[in-house]
């Protein structure tokens, strides 16, 4: 039974299309369409918001993920120096935990630390960030040796995939931090430094304004994030092809091309 040849590019390419259909879904439920009767189901409205923990984007994302784990493990097995199966091993691990992470909403856990060591408001008004980059900083600084090992192709794919994901999943954090603790100052809705929650829910949705700006941030944000991780499923097999790493499949590059019979020089003096 043949294996099945995965071509890098064209999985990037799917993942692309897959992305827009996502961002197109956030913004008919979101912003163009939310009073239309389709949406009116919070079901619905929950299965194409970007920004539900339960949707459809949650759920893409976790597994897109778990897939930069699995190539990652491949490329552990399939690497010849030791440091590089090492390095693999642990962007695999890592790569898991992040897809657990996606799917169950670990990190929104750090808030409660991040309200211990943070303000509570302006930019830390959404806490949690701060708290998990801390966690996941010596993670990094452990592995960073082994990425500057890598080949120098792999390695920047590599550096723009996490400098985006980054941005996005944080920087773009902050921005709709900063811009929700200043609609709870302008509205009063703060008691000491925190939110009166009774009051938040009802007066957010009363306001097209907030909602609207709210929405295009989650649409900068969520697909930015798919991305990073695209882009990182993509430097991850063009790596697997370059090695011709086998696991149950074949990734198939121009690395990883192989010689037939008839190609060799001796085939040519028949």
């Amino acid at each position: 039974m043949p294996m099945m040849k995965l071509e890098p590019q064209r999985i990037f390419l799917w993942q692309l299309l897959v992305i827009a259909c996502l961002a197109l879904g956030h913004v008919c439920a979101t912003i163009l369409l939310p009073n239309s009767p389709l949406f009116q189901h919070a079901e619905m409205r929950a299965l194409l918001d970007l920004d539900a923990e339960s949707g459809l984007g949650t759920w893409y994302s976790a597994l897109a993920i778990l897939a930069c784990a699995a190539v990652a493990y491949i490329l552990s097995r399939a690497e010849e120096a030791k440091s590089s199966r090492r390095f693999w091993g642990g962007a695999a691990l890592l790569a898991a935990f992040l897809a657990l992470d996606e799917a169950v909403g670990i990190h929104e856990h750090f808030t409660v630390i991040g309200k211990m060591l943070t303000s509570g408001d302006g930019i830390f008004r959404v806490s949690w960030w701060a708290p998990y980059l801390l966690a996941l900083t010596p993670v990094l600084i452990a592995m960073a040796p082994g990425l500057l090992r890598l080949d120098a192709a792999t390695r920047n794919r590599l550096v723009v995939a996490g400098v985006i994901y980054v941005a996005a999943a944080v920087g773009l954090e902050i921005i709709e931090s900063s811009q929700y603790d200043a609609f709870l100052h302008q509205h009063g809705l703060l008691i000491g430094t925190d939110a009166d929650w009774a009051r938040v829910a009802p007066i957010i949705k009363a306001d097209p304004v907030f909602m609207h700006d709210y929405s295009l941030l989650v649409l900068a944000e969520e697909p930015l994030e798919m991305l990073g991780v695209a882009l990182a499923l993509r430097a991850l097999a063009m790596r697997a092809a370059q090695l011709n790493a086998q696991l149950g499949l074949v990734f198939r590059g121009p690395a990883a091309k192989t010689s037939r019979p008839d190609d060799s020089p001796d085939a040519t003096r028949r």
